[in-house]
């Protein structure tokens, strides 16, 4: 492993330094990844799910046809036991690979500052209020790539823009009952606004993961993450 040099690295890291205590707590993210990965396909995979569901009942509804509402009814608790497994999944998952890109971009030049805790890594999911925003910047911090409209912080703010767009829309559809047909239309129509919006939110931060992932083991020396498909966006 190569000492500090000011040479440029992709992703904008530095080589790290040669002390003991940046060898021993610099850790590649690969072994990460898969985690935060899985999490983001099971999470897409339980929307997609609930948007079938939904679309499902409410042309059941409108047909009056009893026998599919029954069957619906029993596959209400697994299609929404996928979604919180998912979205547990996700969180555990994409914290996990985010405290440990956290603590390696701190030790990379160019020495990124981080302007939250390493606790706001999980916390900041959690806490309402801020939630709305500082996982965003979070993520822009661990990214040694912090000038207005670079390909790094435009791909961030895709990623967080339709997180909140599918996040509200979400919520607005929570409060609309399939099964009242003066509210199944909006139901139906929030639910796939909400598929939409967390697909393409999905998307750029599964990118987010590979790009910092390779960039940061690049630098470190571990082999890059396998590709996962997803064509790259500037």
């Amino acid at each position: 492993m190569s000492s500090y040099t000011n040479q440029p690295h992709p992703g904008g890291y530095g080589a790290p330094q040669q002390n003991p205590y940046a060898q021993a707590t610099l850790r590649p993210l690969r072994p990460l990844i898969g985690l935060a990965r899985a999490g983001a396909w099971t999470m897409m995979a339980g929307q997609l799910l609930d948007t079938g569901w939904t679309v499902a009942y409410w042309q059941s509804t409108m047909q009056a046809d009893l026998e599919t509402l029954t069957l619906l009814d029993i596959w209400a608790i697994p299609v929404l036991v996928l979604v919180l497994v998912g979205t547990v999944l996700a969180l555990v998952g994409g914290c996990r690979w985010l405290a440990q890109a956290r603590r390696n971009a701190e030790l990379l030049p160019p020495f990124q500052p981080q302007r939250l805790s390493s606790a706001w890594v999980w916390w900041s999911w959690i806490v309402p209020i801020v939630s709305w925003w500082w996982p965003r910047r979070v993520v822009l911090d661990v990214w040694a790539d912090p000038a207005p409209a670079t390909p790094a912080r435009r791909l961030v703010n895709r990623w967080w823009g339709f997180w909140v767009a599918g996040t509200i829309v979400g919520i607005l559809t929570s409060r609309q009952d399939v099964a009242d047909p003066s509210m199944a239309g909006r139901a139906v129509l929030f639910t796939i606004i909400t598929s939409a919006c967390l697909g393409v939110a999905l998307h750029a931060w599964l990118q987010i993961l590979d790009r910092i992932t390779r960039d940061q083991d690049q630098v470190i020396g571990a082999p890059p993450p396998a590709a996962t498909g997803w064509p790259s966006a500037g």
